[in-house]
């Protein structure tokens, strides 16, 4: 049996148990627990709940606040920022019940979310078992909380879930890109690490969306709207003995995840986060472009400012259907990465295995976000992209294609064949491609004048552009038909 949802089944339990039991009872969330990992140099937001009226005072290290409960039940206080490093205790007291979390560092939080590829987990990956890996295990500095598996109509007050001091034992089961991420900061940084992991394979970006969001424009408004038609239909017309019907509420089930997996931990102070995501919205890259980026604005928004948000772009595989839509996918992805500055895409061309869904190269991935994080979050030069498409000048018959992210330069690793060249006809040609510098120039003997470029715009097609640094170039097209 899988330990990982053994855990998340016995927290499950324990959740329940919490919901049930007196509420006004001195609590405090589960990302506030034993072995807890806080963000270095932001303000510490602490918060709980207790009976309305009581006085709660909390000492943090040497710092000591006091804060009045509301009428809610739920109290909230803030403690100054502190640097890496700091080792901590906490004591939060009421008039009769106190409350004393042990073991608690200051360091880097990063959220990590997504789907299935993101929930990876170490064992089944490449790596696993290499003496680089295990060795890199032994090593203090990093820890991890699982958030518990549910989704949810309404916003929850807490998750299920705890802080693990991450060993050999331990990680087996958490996920790679979320370890290996975590290992190579804390590598460049020299600090402690704390990821929170929180994801969810086959699930698609509408359920991590806030509701407020998805109500927000029209296009979106009608995924609230279908969900609960079915509901509606069937309520009040079941009787005792009748076929049993699904309910239309499901793990993709718009803000379910968010309501139930994010939300709760806001106000928790992050670094930032990293998203791993796109395989289950495939087949809608058109609705994906507008809703990716409305998601990311979505979080920002809740917890009151833009942190780094970094992702990985898809890496390829023979999916069925559309020969393109994993082209158009990437293509919304990458827009997501242009539209906002705040945002880094790394690209995983050649990370891909055409007939596995779940690639096994995720310490690479890992890598890969955690150099994002370099420029992103900490000012740090770094590349940590492929070439990704700028924009295109005709010269004569040809077209110079111009690039971001090139790094030290451009390369090619072996012919470019992978480029194709149309003119107003829209009937494209193999073309022929060279780089010159940081550009690379494209032509074909049967355009004579061309409008229109295309790069590995097939789910199968091997890359052989890339930086010198060896990030692939994302595949692109300079029109849009």
């Amino acid at each position: 049996m899988n330990v990982r949802y053994v855990i998340c089944a016995v927290f499950a339990v324990l959740f329940w148990w919490g919901d049930i039991s007196d509420v006004e009872a001195l609590r405090l969330p589960r990302v506030w627990s034993q072995h807890t990992m806080l963000q270095a140099g932001q303000p510490i937001r602490l918060w709980g709940w207790a009976n309305k009226g009581e006085l709660i005072s909390a000492r943090l290290g040497r710092l000591t606040r006091s804060v009045k409960t509301p009428k809610s039940g739920r109290w909230e206080l803030t403690f100054p920022a502190l640097t890496a490093g700091t080792k901590l205790q906490l004591l939060v007291k009421s008039p009769t019940q106190q409350i004393v979390v042990k073991d608690i560092l200051v360091g880097e939080v990063w959220l990590c979310s997504g789907q299935s590829n993101m929930a990876w987990p170490l064992i089944r990956t490449k790596h696993f078992r290499t003496p680089q890996v295990q060795k890199a295990l032994k090593k203090a500095g990093i820890r991890y909380f699982l958030v518990m598996r549910r989704t949810r109509r309404r916003l929850q007050k807490d998750v299920g879930g705890r802080w693990v001091r991450v060993n050999p034992q331990n990680a087996r089961h958490l996920s790679a890109v979320c370890y290996h991420f975590a290992h190579h900061l804390r590598t460049r940084l020299r600090v402690p690490i704390g990821v929170i992991e929180a994801s969810v394979g086959g699930t698609k970006a509408q359920a991590w969306t806030p509701r407020d969001i998805l109500g927000s424009k029209a296009r979106f408004r009608w995924l609230l709207k279908r969900q609960v038609l079915l509901d509606e239909k069937i309520r009040g017309r079941l009787r005792p003995g009748d076929p049993w019907v699904k309910r239309s509420w499901n793990w993709n089930s718009p803000s379910g995840l968010y309501n139930a997996m994010i939300a709760p931990l806001i106000p928790f102070s992050i670094k930032g986060a990293i998203w791993y995501q796109g395989e289950s919205d495939l087949y809608q890259a058109d609705l994906y472009q507008e809703l990716f980026p409305a998601m990311i604005l979505g979080w920002w928004k809740a917890w009151g400012k833009a942190f780094p948000f970094l992702f990985a772009q898809l890496a390829p595989y023979r999916y069925r259907g559309k020969p393109t839509a994993y082209n158009e996918l990437c293509e919304a992805q990458s827009q997501t990465a242009q539209k906002l500055t705040k945002v880094g895409m790394v690209t995983l061309n050649d990370l891909g295995n055409l007939r596995d869904i779940h690639p096994r190269h995720k310490l690479e991935v890992g890598r890969r976000l955690a150099l994002a994080a370099m420029p992103k979050a900490y000012m740090q030069s770094a590349v940590y992209s492929g070439p990704i498409f700028d924009k295109a000048t005709r010269q004569g018959h040809k077209m110079l294609l111009s690039f971001r992210h090139v790094g030290s330069g451009l390369i090619a690793k072996g012919t470019l064949r992978s480029f194709v060249i149309a003119g107003a006809d829209r009937r494209f040609y193999r073309a022929r491609a060279v780089i010159k510098g940081n550009k690379v120039l494209v032509w074909s003997p049967k355009v004579k004048q061309p409008v229109a470029v295309r790069f590995a715009w097939r789910q199968d097609i091997i890359h052989r552009l890339y930086n010198r640094e060896g990030f692939p170039a994302s595949s692109f097209r300079t029109d849009r038909w």
